[in-house]
């Protein structure tokens, strides 16, 4: 693992710092003073307890940011796994495709669980990732440190390879049998599977289940072929 110190300018995508495949970069941002109330720690229908209704919040907006580039990866079936450690409470991870618009995932603060992308392929070319400061209000600002860890490795035939939120053709399809390992990053994630029927025997029953740590509602939705309607969905008991 290489240990890196940020390099300034990365302020901007043009600019990203580049890092190896497996990276422990110190660097530091413009953070938000007192930014523990942005911490997303609401419960999960987005309400407060106890409150039938709940003021608008403010859009989040950007107090600073760091860019780094992982480059395209020298072999096909690796995922890597990007982690904020040690970060301000407004901190944030982005991941990015050159050229794009729009991030292809994106996390922060959430329950007091730390910023982590997992399992991300790395079989199409290099992948940007933004450091990100964000806030509600209009703070004092203060430069406070942060750890991005980036680590690499081959992609078990059993797990998950991000970004897998919507249904396209590149969905992984699984066999029947051993299963999948896969992470939710933040409330209101989705993973999409595609499940090989080939070995399905006509008139015996198909079970499909899902396990996760404690604590952890999840909801198991079966869509049609066109991956448009839903067809069967099992959500947790309330």
């Amino acid at each position: 693992v290489a240990l890196l110190a940020e390099s300034e300018p990365n302020d901007a995508s043009t600019s990203a710092m580049e890092i190896p495949g497996n990276a422990i970069v110190e660097g530091a941002l413009a953070a938000a003073v007192g930014e523990g109330a942005d911490k997303d720690d609401e419960p999960a229908d987005g309400s407060a307890k106890g409150a039938k209704t709940k003021p608008r919040r403010p859009r989040l907006r950007l107090i600073d940011a760091d860019w780094y580039r992982l480059a395209a990866p020298s072999e096909m079936g690796l995922i890597s796994r990007v982690e904020l450690r040690d970060a301000p409470d407004c901190g944030g991870l982005e991941v990015w495709r050159g050229g794009e618009k729009t991030a292809l995932l994106k996390t922060r603060w959430e329950r007091r669980q730390r910023p982590l992308l997992d399992a991300l392929r790395r079989d199409e070319g290099e992948l940007l990732i933004r450091v990100t400061c964000v806030s509600r209000s209009s703070p004092e600002v203060e430069r406070a440190g942060y750890r991005l860890a980036v680590t690499t490795r081959p992609r078990r035939l059993d797990e998950e390879g991000e970004p897998n939120d919507i249904v396209g053709p590149e969905t992984a399809l699984i066999p029947m049998g051993p299963g999948v390992q896969a992470t939710l990053a933040h409330r209101g994630d989705a993973d999409v599977f595609r499940l090989d029927l080939a070995a399905a025997v006509p008139a015996e029953a198909l079970v499909l289940g899902v396990t996760g740590v404690p604590g952890v509602s999840l909801s198991v939705q079966l869509l049609d072929e066109a991956g448009e309607k839903v067809v069967l969905e099992r959500r947790p008991p309330r």
